[in-house]
């Protein structure tokens, strides 16, 4: 509401939402009708309407207290609409296709018509769109009904800020994990009450930033998107990392195991497996950090923040995966012997085994679903930096005098040398084998239950 004088004539002229101006300027019946319908045409064209009204000859003075009063005794003039146009920004429909092939459920909340709300909804992708709740409903619903309500609805038109606040409480009755958007001094309890509370940057209040557990510094929502999306890539270089060196754990811990078991000479000495650990893996291990993540990272479903990182499935993996290595040094170290090489000799080749088969165990960990040598390797320039300086150190514990005696080393013959990549590379290859037998009946059984 304006004040406004002219010609020593006092006015007061009104601006707002368009079916709340015309009820007050108590029109007959038909007038009435007529501007809500030009109001429902111009929303149908997904144009956000307000309108404005005057009081004429007004008498008062210009404080908020008196002029609001004069909204219930004075004269209300209806004197028209203003569209306004304001397409959707052009990442905004990727963003939201992406966020929701990830499985994450996008909910439009905004003040405008309800016809806007739906047009503008549905022009950028959100699923149920067709459906509409105005906060003049949600008034009138619980949060356990609104939670029901929630199962086909997406979009919230003419909404409060208390309205806000209960769609988060009715989220929260569904055990959904919700972030909230908000700007304003009224948005900051219901960013509060989010489990993220996302602030805009630049157009958002000082208040709503405190409430907030995030800041976007652009205002964009394909900001977030990016976020979530790197932190899925964290989680799995995490995740990568952990496989990685347990498996390779696996493989040093049994072999020694095995050959005490049946009473093998020892096929590894204690100073041979900290060079494992501290030369040849922790290198490669590093590099995951690097990954730029694969290409289904954003078409899997939210991962339950109530599960630890090793479940029971991915300890049974790393336990199957390392000891696949784990044998195949051990059946080198048995060939070595039992075609007369003395034990020096074969421990050398075992201890190379091991060393080769955790360096191509690396490409096992760092794709999820397939084998990870192909073009994507060429974006982390440290895997690759670091698989070369790995391999040149267990070359010079081979073929370095020094290295021979501190390790107790031998230097191997080429035939050798092929032997140990045989019994380094089956492993992996077995591996992958194993995963696609995994992956095609798993695709079977999705198949066969749809």
């Amino acid at each position: 509401t304006e004040y406004g004088s002219q010609n020593g004539q006092k006015k007061i002229y009104i601006k707002g939402a368009p079916d709340v101006l015309i009820d007050m300027a108590k029109l007959s019946d038909d007038d009435s009708q007529r501007l809500k319908d030009i109001n429902l045409l111009m929303t149908k064209k997904g144009m956000r309407v307000i309108s404005v009204s005057v009081i004429e000859d007004y008498i008062g003075n210009d404080t908020e207290e008196a002029m609001k009063e004069a909204l219930k005794n004075f004269p209300i003039r209806f004197l028209g609409f203003a569209g306004i146009t304001d397409p959707p920004r052009e990442d905004v429909k990727q963003a939201i296709n992406e966020a929701q092939g990830a499985g994450i459920r996008v909910i439009m909340i905004t003040g405008d018509h309800p016809k806007t709300a739906q047009i503008i909804s549905q022009k950028i992708g959100i699923k149920n769109a067709e459906n509409v709740i105005t906060g003049k409903e949600m008034d009138k619903l619980s949060d356990e009904e609104l939670a029901d309500k929630l199962n086909t609805v997406s979009v919230f038109a003419r909404v409060s800020p208390e309205n806000k606040l209960q769609i988060v409480r009715a989220l929260n009755v569904r055990h959904e994990i919700t972030a909230m958007t908000g700007d304003g001094v009224n948005d900051a309890p219901a960013l509060n009450g989010a489990d993220i509370g996302i602030a805009m940057g630049v157009r958002g209040t000082e208040v709503a930033k405190e409430a907030a557990d995030m800041i976007l510094i652009d205002d964009k929502f394909s900001t977030i998107v990016s976020a979530v999306r790197e932190g899925r890539i964290i989680f799995d270089n995490i995740e990568k990392f952990v496989y990685y060196l347990f498996s390779c754990n696996v493989v040093e811990i049994l072999v020694v195991f095995l050959t005490i078991l049946i009473g093998l000479p020892m096929p590894v000495l204690a100073l041979q497996i900290l060079w494992l650990n501290l030369v040849v893996d922790v290198l490669p291990a590093m590099s995951l950090a690097w990954e730029k993540g694969e290409g289904d990272v954003m078409k899997r479903k939210p991962r339950d923040p109530k599960q630890a990182i090793i479940t029971k499935q991915f300890l049974f993996k790393i336990l199957g995966n390392g000891s696949l290595i784990g044998l195949g040094a051990l059946a080198v170290f048995w060939y070595s012997l039992y075609r007369g090489d003395s034990v020096i000799v074969a421990r050398t080749m075992s201890f190379s085994t091991m060393a080769f088969g955790q360096l191509f165990h690396i490409f096992n960990a760092r794709e999820k679903n397939s084998f990870g040598i192909d073009k994507s390797i060429l974006q982390n320039p440290y895997l690759i930096g670091s698989l070369v300086i790995s391999i040149l150190f267990q070359f010079t514990a081979i073929y370095v005098p020094f290295l021979n005696n501190v390790l107790e080393t031998v230097a191997l013959s080429a035939a050798d040398i092929l032997l140990v990549f045989a019994g380094s590379a089956l492993p992996t290859a077995l591996i992958q084998i194993q995963r696609i037998i995994s992956q095609r009946k798993s695709g079977s059984e999705e198949k066969f239950a749809a």
